[in-house]
């Protein structure tokens, strides 16, 4: 199941790049998607140990105890990375101008979608992570689905319904997709965010983390 919901959604993002031929996309519109695209890329690097963390003290859950330890987890490391994505739009806010020029962008609003879309990037792992280390793996392929024909059912809506044919209408496909499917998996890990916690230790969970 997951080899199928993964090949089937990599189409499916795959697929996205397919509205780069649309008549009424401007010239370079396209260069800026891939561009934000990389920037995404990017942002989703720290999230690769984090997802494999999570995994890992979501399968070790036995009792709990245990329980506790990995609600404690979920829930501090889920509001550090809404910090830091707060201080980075802060950063952003100050540096819009510069950033936009040096980027060559014809505006700042694909940067604030991307940026938008780098939260549900560094949410993404966590919940994932749970899912895995659970084995609930058919909602980790649904959640995965989700996620590929979010983004291109989001490019649709932007394009065809709403007729905003420009770089910012893919990166919000995209945006549309990460949402919908790190929603659906906070939704399944929902039990995690209600009752009793133990704290985060960040000494000992940063060293399975940090390189």
């Amino acid at each position: 199941w997951l080899v199928i919901a993964t090949f089937v959604s990599g189409v499916a993002m795959w697929a996205v790049h397919l509205f780069s031929k649309h008549p009424a996309l401007a010239s370079g519109e396209y260069g800026v998607f891939t561009t934000m695209l990389q920037l995404l890329y990017w942002m989703m690097i720290p999230g690769i140990g984090v997802g494999l963390v999570f995994a890992q003290q979501a399968a070790a859950v036995t009792d709990e105890a245990g329980r506790q330890r990995l609600a404690g987890a979920v829930r501090t490391v889920t509001g550090a990375m809404f910090a830091l994505w707060l201080l980075a739009c802060g950063a952003l806010a100050l540096t819009q101008a510069q950033v936009t020029a040096a980027l060559n962008l014809p505006s700042p609003a694909p940067l604030w979608v991307t940026l938008a879309t780098g939260l549900c990037l560094g949410w993404q792992p966590i919940w994932f992570g749970v899912l895995q280390g659970r084995h609930d793996f058919f909602w980790l392929g649904t959640v995965q689905m989700v996620n590929g024909f979010g983004r291109i059912g989001g490019a649709a809506v932007m394009f065809v319904l709403l007729q905003q044919v420009h770089a910012t209408g893919l990166v919000t496909g995209a945006f549309l997709g990460l949402a919908a499917s790190t929603g659906l998996a906070i939704w399944l890990g929902r039990d995690l965010l209600m009752g009793p916690a133990q704290p985060l230790v960040w000494r000992p969970w940063l060293r399975h983390v940090v390189p």
